[in-house]
């Protein structure tokens, strides 16, 4: 939520105007697409900035919402899974898209699915450790994380043997390669044959 509201109160650098007001003055003869996305932390929020917008009286009615959420974590209950499947216009769409073999879009909707499944590769005993309390602490407030609706597959980056400096025998090395590797945003728009970005 911090996340979310430090979008919602970002103002343009020049113009000094927040994101609701720039789209408040948007005008057209006809409903304009808009695109909401992100990725990883970005992927978990877009679904919250998406029903934000699906369900704001002076804007829901000027835009058709097409939302596409990458490699973001599960982080709503079920009750706002419903409300946004049901406040989800018929001319809009959703999609989550994901690196099966990501480690981030398993949290925190099944986080024992990361040790069973071996994602991206073996998980050493720290982080099964770690898991296994998370999961735990769950279960023990009662508390249920989910996706909005079930996520594309898209692809993923082969796993291969020659990592420059770390053998597979380095478990713990081996695995925190892999997981940023497999999760990176350039490793994503690899995957979707998109050139990646110029480190900043």
């Amino acid at each position: 939520m911090e996340g979310f509201t430090a979008l919602l109160l970002t103002k343009d650098p020049v113009k000094g105007t927040t994101l609701e007001k720039f789209l408040l003055s948007t005008n057209a003869n006809e409903k304009i697409p808009l695109f909401i996305t992100g990725h990883s932390q970005g992927g978990g929020l877009a679904p919250l900035m998406a029903y934000w917008l699906m369900t704001n009286v002076n804007l829901k009615d000027k835009f058709v919402f097409n939302t596409y959420a990458f490699a973001g974590p599960g982080i709503v209950n079920k009750s706002f899974r419903d409300n946004f499947m049901n406040a989800l216009p018929p001319d809009a769409s959703f999609q989550m898209l994901v690196n099966p073999i990501d480690v981030i879009p398993w949290f925190w909707t099944d986080l024992p699915g990361i040790t069973a499944n071996n994602i991206p590769v073996a998980v050493p005993w720290p982080y099964r450790f770690l898991l296994s309390v998370a999961e735990g602490a769950l279960q023990v407030a009662g508390i249920t994380y989910y996706h909005i609706t079930e996520a594309d597959t898209i692809g993923r980056i082969p796993i291969t043997d020659d990592v420059p400096g770390i053998h597979p025998s380095d478990t713990l090395n081996w695995y925190n390669y892999w997981w940023k590797m497999e999760h990176k945003h350039d490793s994503y728009l690899k995957i979707l044959g998109v050139k990646p970005l110029k480190p900043v």
